[in-house]
């Protein structure tokens, strides 16, 4: 059926039973946990579940990655003693010899591959079945060859005969290059991105094969072989969509609270398609409520072979940092993918008058904001509206006044640089109008933005996940989970050691007010309401007990202007009790309690839904020519252009021309 929901792991939900047709026989073991957890019985698990274990069991050094522990050992009674044995033959490197073992036909082939890679001779395969295989040299004349056998039912092959004396001449070792397919490539630089961020891209892999292995290859042979290799470390892309559900329900059962749902459609023959999946750690869940209710949400490109867009809605802590609130993975930004995000995330967000949210105008936010939360605000990004301004109008100085207009804390303030961009530009001055103001402004908008006038804090979460995007599905979400547990860790800690009554950057801010305020005269009105004349001679009325001033930054920001701590430092209230309970340190230290926990091994315990095997990928056309890295520009956004350098003559010292063409005289 068309668009069927699934919630994964509902709040009563039980674990069933893996069903024993999808087990694999003579693999069931015991264990016994550590750290206080009882003994547990491990279920027989079978390729399905071997291959999430797969995901989940990578061994890199970088911590970003998700590799944590090794994997469960099995001690099985009925094992096989020849499978055992062969499965811990180590990789015997480059040599060949009669007895060595390879672990499957495909890796028989490549690893002679690379042998002749690195020897410089060809070879070719002229006979071959699912049980054996026969490679013999290029040359008619050369008595090179290797028989390989199946030795049993794991899928091992053997070398059993062996003539590693070549016979040929040069000019037959030149073709040696035509074994450097794409797999062979893949295989040979498999290594590179294990345990790494990215790995080197074609060019720069293009120069590993030819300095290492003398093999020049082609951009787009080298960009096919990258993603091979990244498959080969990271796993399958297609497969990756197998193992959603499966994985879903473990970080789920791993992490309490944790909202996840994956939705999928049928096509044409009947088979389910990945939709939309949607994610919120439970620690993100519990940490909102101690958040400012101002929401910046924002959509990415992901760069993988089967598209789609990642959604992701983020807070700002009080300490002005970023707060991952939830993501998604859809097909395209459009009103179908944004409402239902928005739909998703009113699970937990309570619609109100006090929640605001932020984003880039893109068309489609616009409807389910309005659509999902009628009662809420939404703010433009201004730096977005100043790309546009700039864009449309062709002038620097009226999106710089646009931009302090959307800034001004005050009405008169903001009249009087609306004027002036009426003067300069009245059809500029309508389009701002058009928008209205209070869409884009401070001081005309409904709701409290506090400090938050753009959308950076998505901006910067999409960068920190640039190099993830082109992860399979979900390498992606594991690392987006490995980057928010180790940012909840690092903060729990800063926040438990800091000693204050607000957070460090609050605390700054308010040092430097204090350091400002000491200028301004302060005179009595009555109890708790103060004017404070500030040295130009204009002057504000403070209220404490309202937590007002007339300036205004007061109560839109949550933190003393310099009146107010003026105003209380002459009748000794302590400065920090004005500040918003946002900024506390407390508040601080409660948004980060939760913790987010790994995904266990699947060896490790039962999965809850298994049926998530039949899962394929979204169906897409890759259009033609090679993909397409770099993000498109928005309107009105420009590429910052490093210093270029020009030639510069050795001779005469100028630039545009060099020694050999210089016509200066000296």
């Amino acid at each position: 059926m068309a668009g069927a929901r699934r919630q994964l792991f509902p709040e009563e939900h039980v674990a069933p039973q893996v069903p024993s047709g999808d087990t694999n026989s003579g693999e069931s073991s015991s264990n016994t946990g550590s750290g206080g957890i009882p003994d547990m019985n491990y279920n027989e698990w079978g390729r399905f579940d071997e291959a999430l274990h797969l995901h989940l069991c990578d061994f890199g050094a970088d911590p970003a990655m998700f590799g944590r522990d090794a994997p469960p050992v099995f001690l099985d009674d009925d094992e096989d003693p020849i499978d055992s044995a062969l499965a811990d033959v180590p990789y015997e490197g480059d040599k060949l010899f009669v007895g060595r073992v390879f672990k499957s036909k495909t890796d028989c082939k490549l690893k002679i591959a690379i042998h002749a890679i690195n020897w410089k001779f060809h070879f070719r395969t002229t006979r071959s079945s699912p049980t054996f295989m026969v490679m013999k040299c290029s040359c008619p004349t050369c008595e090179w060859r290797i028989y390989s056998v199946l030795v049993d039912s794991t899928g091992n092959f053997q070398i059993r005969q062996a003539t590693l004396t070549h016979t040929f001449t040069i000019d037959v070792r030149r073709n040696y290059h035509k074994l450097a397919t794409t797999q062979v490539i893949g295989e040979i630089m498999q290594s590179k991105f294990v345990g790494i961020k990215k790995g080197p891209n074609p060019g720069e892999l293009r120069k590993i094969l030819l300095d290492d292995y003398h093999v020049n290859v082609s951009y787009w042979k080298a960009w096919r072989a990258r993603e091979l290799a990244m498959d080969h470390a990271m796993g399958s892309r297609a497969g990756s969509y197998a193992l959603l559900t499966a994985y879903l329900s473990l970080l789920q059962t791993a992490n309490p609270g944790t909202r996840c749902v994956l939705e999928h459609e049928s096509d044409s023959t009947g088979a389910l398609r990945f939709k939309y999946t949607f994610v919120a750690y439970g620690a993100s869940i519990a940490g909102f409520p101690y958040m400012r209710k101002v929401i910046v949400v924002d959509g990415t490109s992901l760069k993988g072979r089967f598209g789609g867009c990642l959604l992701s809605a983020c807070a700002q802590d009080a300490n002005f940092q970023i707060f991952p609130l939830a993501f998604a993975v859809v097909d395209s930004e459009k009103d179908n993918s944004w409402a239902w995000f928005m739909g998703q995330l009113k699970m937990f967000v309570n619609d109100s008058p006090d929640l605001v949210f932020f984003s880039d105008r893109h068309p489609s936010i616009y409807p389910a904001i309005a659509m999902v939360f009628p009662q809420a605000h939404h703010g433009a990004c201004t730096v977005h509206l100043w790309r546009n301004v700039r864009d449309r109008f062709k002038s620097k100085r009226l999106a710089n006044l646009m931009s302090a207009a959307a800034r001004c804390f005050t009405v008169s303030e903001f009249n009087r640089i609306f004027l002036q961009i009426q003067r300069l530009n009245p059809g500029c001055a309508a389009y701002l109008l058009d928008i209205g103001f209070g869409h884009w402004t401070r001081v005309h908008c409904t709701g409290r933005r506090y400090n938050i006038m753009d959308s950076n804090i998505a901006e910067s979460w999409d960068a920190v996940l640039k190099e993830a995007r082109e992860f399979p599905l979900i390498c992606m979400m594991e690392y987006i989970r490995t980057s928010v547990m180790n940012w909840f860790a690092i903060r729990r800690a800063k926040s438990h050691l800091h000693k204050g009554t607000l957070t460090p950057n609050v605390r700054k801010i308010m040092e430097k007010t204090f350091e400002d305020s000491t200028a301004l005269a302060v005179r009595t009105i009555c109890t708790m309401e103060f004017q404070v004349q500030e040295p130009y001679g204009e002057s504000h009325t403070v209220k404490i007990i309202d937590g007002t001033c007339t300036c205004m930054r007061f109560q839109l920001l949550g933190i003393p202007c310099t009146h107010a701590i003026a105003a209380a430092v002459k009748i000794d209230l302590p400065t920090d009790s004005m500040v918003s309970w946002g900024f506390y340190g407390e508040t601080w230290t409660r948004g980060f309690d939760g913790k987010i926990y790994p995904v266990p091994s699947v060896g490790g315990g039962d999965i809850l839904d298994s049926s998530g095997g039949d899962l394929l990928p979204p169906t897409v056309r890759r259009p033609p020519g090679r993909p397409k890295k770099l993000r498109i520009m928005s309107r009105g956004e420009f590429k910052k252009k490093g210093l270029h350098r020009g030639r510069r003559c050795t001779r005469c010292r100028r630039q545009g021309h060099n020694k050999a063409s210089c016509q200066f005289d000296i």
